[in-house]
């Protein structure tokens, strides 16, 4: 069944939802002998191969795959660099676009498992951290560090996450988060309507307020 579906992944279209449903609940946890041969890492590797070429494709509809890559990451790390190409694409696009809160927080928790388990390449650490920095800050006593590692991302082209914007908007009083906000329209980052007209009202030319000034002037 899972080389069926393989043969099926490497294909351009996508496969059926049910048979994806059915293969979330598959991963196997036992020896799988048949005579002497075990076919139990072969399946399991068909499986995550199945979950890479559809990533691509489709957007994972069922919810059993974040419990699916949960569990393999929990019960046998020799398949952490599989399920991390996995988690590559398919995570951080939830984290950055996904309009589902649990999908966001399912991805960035997955992310946060899969660091436990080896070192994520600077690309996908990075995104990670400042969504992190996100879900901290409105907790936090301390916001100007906070403030600062993300004003230093921005600075650098990368764009927040949905979250991350989400909890700098309830500090838009903040100059620093106002620099961010600037930072993010210049790398090209769509910001909501609702966000930029909460910049607008806020906007006071009686003061000293041009980085603020020059965002705005960059719609």
């Amino acid at each position: 069944y899972s080389y069926g579906l393989l043969k099926l992944g490497k294909c351009c279209k996508p496969i059926d939802f049910m048979y994806m449903e059915n293969l979330s609940s598959m991963f196997v946890t036992e020896s799988l002998k048949l005579g002497i041969i075990d076919f139990a890492n072969e399946i399991n590797l068909n499986r995550l191969e199945i979950l890479k070429f559809e990533e691509n494709k489709q957007k994972f509809k069922d919810e059993n795959v974040f419990v699916l890559l949960d569990g393999i990451l929990l019960l046998n790390e020799n398949y952490s660099t599989k399920v991390l190409e996995i988690l590559q694409i398919y995570t951080i696009d939830n984290l950055y676009m996904s309009i589902n809160s649990r999908r966001r927080h399912n991805s960035f928790k997955l992310l946060e498992k899969a660091r436990q388990n080896q070192d994520l390449p600077d690309s996908i650490f990075y995104k990670s951290e400042v969504a992190k920095a996100g879900f901290a800050l409105s907790r936090s006593t301390n916001k100007k560090p906070i403030i600062k590692f993300m004003q230093d991302q921005t600075n650098n082209g990368m764009e927040l996450p949905i979250d991350t914007v989400n909890a700098l908007e309830n500090e838009i009083g903040n100059e620093g988060v106002l620099q961010i906000f600037y930072n993010i329209s210049k790398n090209k980052q769509i910001i909501q309507y609702d966000l930029l007209n909460k910049l607008i009202e806020i906007f006071n030319p009686n003061r000293n307020q041009f980085i603020f000034f020059k965002k705005i002037h960059s719609f």
